[in-house]
């Protein structure tokens, strides 16, 4: 189905010298009713916050949706993330940027899973604002009033004094995580698999609040990534070390997967000792080899084959709790692929689903 409306919507551009803190202009927005759709994201030089709802594209087990602009398509599911291609290239607005989560059970479209949350497999955000906090100040690309933008932004409102809420965790599932573990232990060992990183989910009572809980844990991680975002069906507040694809405007693509993990040290020494071990232990490096050889065969599969290459080889990431080894593997991708080419060949990420070959993986 297909219903279409032709648009004169266009950004407008502004910057603002001042730093500002995003949570409170995130909170300011949305107590003046401005956003109630939105997204936040922190790297390592910006956070990013878009909120207002221009169009959403989103991804159901059974249709591929875009809804927004004067224009409404839904169409059959087959290949979502080229079909999300499509419907984004057809949006008839400059300078956009899509913002929003590919959840993993969009793998069922690519291996055999057949899992689905009852909420969108993956969903975009087109937003009317859009907001970059860099050292320098805020930049501006709004659909909105400009001055409206800057009005909201010059409010100084300080956040409510968040406290953590003990929460009481249902272990009622235990005996069924444990018969999991011995389960993925005799893949391991019949040589089904060659790793498992064992998940599994708690449900909790109550009403989360995103931006308390993302300023209490924020304070106590030190992630490459995070995020925060309400885009209705679906709330998450979220941190990693690492960054499943990054493409850059020449098309260059690399993937940063991080395996072999040690604990930090009570003191230097210790944490010293611990850094050393990643290098000696043969468990560890066998991990992240392993891991290295997977993303750089998938990486192989859509980028000119000279231009593939391994960066920052077994290096050390420090963070709050833990160290990790990371490696980055990057190549240019071929004339006739995309981002989202490269996106179906690396989803999921090798840290959430490891077993070479990774459709058998995703069958456990």
């Amino acid at each position: 189905m297909v219903a279409e409306l032709k648009t004169g919507i266009k950004y407008d551009h502004a910057f603002i010298a001042s730093k500002k803190d995003p949570l409170i202009v995130l909170n300011n927005f949305l107590q003046a009713g401005i956003f109630t759709k939105y997204v936040m994201y922190e790297g390592k030089d910006e956070v990013r916050i878009a909120g207002g709802e221009l169009a959403t594209v989103l991804v159901t087990p059974e249709r591929v949706l875009l809804a927004g602009m004067g224009k409404t398509i839904s169409e059959p599911v087959s290949n979502p993330l080229k079909q999300l291609e499509k419907l984004l290239d057809s949006l008839q607005l400059k300078d956009w940027t899509a913002y929003g989560y590919v959840g993993f059970d969009l793998v069922r479209f690519y291996s055999a899973y057949s899992k689905a949350i009852s909420q969108p497999l993956c969903q975009f955000l087109i937003p009317e604002t859009e907001l970059h906090f860099n050292r320098e100040g805020v930049k501006i690309k709004t659909t909105k009033s400009i001055e409206l933008v800057k009005q909201i932004l010059s409010d100084d409102t300080q956040l409510p004094n968040y406290e953590p809420t003990s929460l009481k965790v249902d272990r009622s599932q235990q005996s069924d995580y444990q018969q999991s573990v011995s389960t993925l232990i005799e893949a391991i060992k019949e040589e089904h698999l060659h790793k498992a990183i064992i998940s599994r989910s708690f449900k909790l009572d109550g009403a989360l609040d995103i931006l308390g809980t993302y300023k209490l844990a924020a304070q106590a991680n030190n992630s490459a990534r995070s995020y925060c975002l309400d885009l209705g069906d679906v709330r998450a507040v979220g941190f990693s070390p690492e960054t499943l694809i990054e493409v850059n405007e020449t098309g260059f693509v690399t993937t940063n997967p991080l395996a072999g993990t040690r604990h930090r040290g009570v003191n230097a020494e210790e944490d010293l000792q611990l850094h050393n071990e990643l290098f000696t232990d043969a468990k560890e490096v066998k991990e992240h080899s392993l891991s290295i050889w997977l993303a750089q065969s998938e990486i192989a599969s859509v980028c000119l084959p000279e231009t593939v290459h391994i960066y920052n080889f077994m290096e050390v990431k420090k963070y709050r709790c833990v160290q990790h080894l990371s490696s980055r593997v990057g190549g240019q991708l071929k004339p006739d692929h995309s981002f989202w080419d490269a996106l179906i060949v690396l989803f999921p990420g090798i840290g959430e689903n490891i077993g070479f070959v990774r459709p058998g993986a995703t069958s456990y």
